[in-house]
């Protein structure tokens, strides 16, 4: 039993004092600040005490969460950051994406198998039904901020040395949430796919949720790629970032130009991306 009476606000000192570096490995090297949106919603998350152990029922939402993460949607709203976008069929982001779908499916038998037998549930599948089940015991805005928590703190970023040549293989992956897990490290767009997935099996409806790969304007170089999670709640677009607790709307982050939205659809190019691309799209 764990007595959980976390705040973004403290768990934000947390995260500065645990020295994680907030760069996106591949597409966002090149700065180890702890960043914070100008603007952001902060809230004061007391949970009730309550058992985390991974259930069965849970089990079986995370796996319908990965299983149908390519379901076509209806009737989503209208994109984050009031842009118009368009079908994407080509480039690397597309293949980089179809390639992450295919191994969320591989582990949504993973989920399966733990639904069945709790006890033989591989380590990185109980830490994603943990998330979840923290997640289920909040709704709204607090649900979405906690974990955004919980992800945020389950892996470490993966660190940057750009003073040795980046192994491309690593670079342009994209994981699966339990491969994140089970590493234990990853980079933005890895951070960005587990909370996907566990808002999905924390019951967020699936239109509400979206990846977006944006150029961030805050960082000074040529690795200015990023990929956050939007997630669409009260009418706004709730921003989710691996580099703070807090929750920011999206018309507050002027900083942010975003590339590419990516949903169960499949993936969207914005029409309107002004400054340069960088390296987005890694």
């Amino acid at each position: 039993m764990l007595d959980r009476r976390p705040s973004l606000i403290i768990g934000a000192a947390i995260f500065v004092s645990a020295a994680l570096t907030c760069f996106c490995a591949d597409a966002f090297a090149g700065t180890g600040s702890f960043l914070t949106p100008s603007t952001t919603t902060a809230m004061q998350v007391d949970a009730p005490p309550i058992d985390f152990a991974p259930s069965p029922a849970l089990a079986k939402q995370a796996m319908a969460a990965l299983k149908t993460v390519d379901l076509p949607l209806k009737d989503p709203p209208p994109a984050p950051f009031i842009q118009a976008t368009i079908p994407w069929f080509g480039g690397d982001i597309v293949s980089k994406w179809s390639r992450a779908v295919a191994e969320m499916h591989a582990e949504s038998d993973v989920l399966a198998r733990c639904s069945e037998d709790m006890k033989a549930c591989p380590e990185a599948a109980q830490k994603l039904l943990a998330i979840v089940a923290i997640g289920r015991t909040h709704t709204g805005r607090a649900r979405i901020g906690m974990i955004n928590r919980e992800v945020n703190l389950a892996i470490k970023q993966i660190p940057m040395d750009e003073s040795k040549p980046w192994d491309p293989g690593l670079a342009v992956r994209w994981s699966a949430p339990l491969e994140s897990l089970a590493s234990g490290s990853g980079d933005c767009k890895d951070y960005a796919i587990i909370k996907y997935v566990a808002l999905i099996a924390a019951g967020v409806a699936p239109e509400d949720l979206n990846l977006v790969v944006v150029q961030d304007l805050a960082v000074r170089n040529e690795h200015n790629g990023h990929v956050v999670v939007a997630v669409h709640v009260d009418g706004r677009w709730l921003v989710l970032d691996n580099r703070w607790l807090a929750l920011a709307q999206d018309d507050e982050l002027p900083r942010f130009v975003p590339k590419y939205l990516i949903d169960h659809n499949g993936v969207r190019a914005y029409l309107r991306s002004t400054a340069r691309a960088g390296s987005a799209a890694n």
